[in-house]
């Protein structure tokens, strides 16, 4: 910097600040540094540069305080929302770059209500704050790791497609770490479990506001069957499309149905009416039923259908 500054003709000048890292205990300083050039009168050919440095310290501190509480969570220290969305924008396109993969994990804590009703909400911040470091230390310093509302955890990491159970074997061992006792003082513990929602970059979408909603419906697929595992948009899904399904069917006779015998009536997925589906249904659904194409209709494409991949979502063939 020096060399193209002595470069430069004119009489001109130019500042920068500098992070003076100190060795053993004493603390790092920060300064502002001011370079100028002056004319040495004995020497009209040589140019000298005169240096004022400020101590600027506790300015840069402060600065750094204020943007680290506005893109914090101020009880976990973990990134907000606002900021993981930034990070997670500039990730996506990194990974493409690269021609890796990236995973969104939603995860919701299971029996954090329990904790707060019987112990205090004191001893559930102390929960949470202790699943946010278990957390943070079990990803890489690389890794995004967001507080994303109330008991709610939003990760983005990314991985080699090579590696194909990565994902998976770093869920099993997040809910194990998740799962140990807190304490919560007074010699008492408590513990938590977590069910997490997985989407996957690029095979599900490329979108990530996408992405983060298959993560936010896979877990709350977790949450109503029975919660504290985990579960993954399938590579091939088709949710994004449709959102607003419902199935309503007779008695089957039989495992075989036909999409002529289901009628689709719009309505919310997490409603009340989409959990009291026709039971017959939900369980020739669970063994596996074969789903005809209308008749006349032509051959449609198959599909794999399983249930865990709920909301369940069929097309009519076109």
């Amino acid at each position: 910097m020096l060399e193209e500054f002595r470069a430069k003709s004119g009489n001109s000048f130019t500042s920068i600040d500098i992070l003076l890292k100190r060795k053993l205990k004493n603390p790092d300083r920060w300064v502002h540094c001011l370079f100028s050039k002056v004319e040495d009168m004995d020497a009209p050919d040589a140019t000298l540069i005169e240096l004022v440095v400020y101590d600027i310290t506790e300015r840069a501190e402060r600065e750094q305080s204020i943007i680290f509480e506005a893109e914090h969570d101020p009880i976990t220290h973990l990134l907000n929302r606002r900021a993981a969305m930034s990070k997670l924008s500039s990730a996506l396109r990194h990974v493409e770059e690269a021609g890796r993969y990236f995973a969104l994990m939603m995860i919701d804590l299971d029996g954090f209500k329990r904790v707060n009703d019987t112990y205090g909400h004191d001893a559930g911040d102390k929960v949470i704050i202790e699943v946010a470091k278990c957390i943070r230390q079990f990803f890489r310093n690389s890794d995004i790791v967001a507080r994303w509302g109330g008991d709610e955890f939003l990760i983005g990491f990314s991985y080699s497609p090579e590696y194909e159970s990565a994902v998976r074997d770093i869920a099993n061992d997040l809910q194990f770490q998740i799962a140990m006792p807190v304490d919560i003082g007074h010699e008492q513990t408590a513990k938590v479990g977590s069910s997490i929602g997985i989407s996957l970059f690029p095979q599900n979408s490329k979108n990530l506001h996408t992405l983060i909603e298959q993560a936010d419906h896979a877990m709350y697929h977790v949450k109503n069957n029975g919660k504290n595992f985990y579960h993954s948009i399938p590579k091939k899904n088709i949710s994004s499309k449709v959102s607003r399904l419902e199935f309503c069917c007779p008695q089957p006779s039989s495992n075989v149905l036909r999409l002529d015998e289901i009628s689709l009536i719009s309505c919310s997925a997490n409603s009340n009416a989409w959990r009291k589906l026709n039971a017959s249904f939900v369980h020739t659904i669970e063994t596996q039923a074969t789903i005809l194409p209308e008749e006349n209709t032509g051959t449609a494409n198959e599909e794999v259908f399983d249930w865990n991949s709920s909301p369940i979502r069929v097309d009519r063939p076109r």
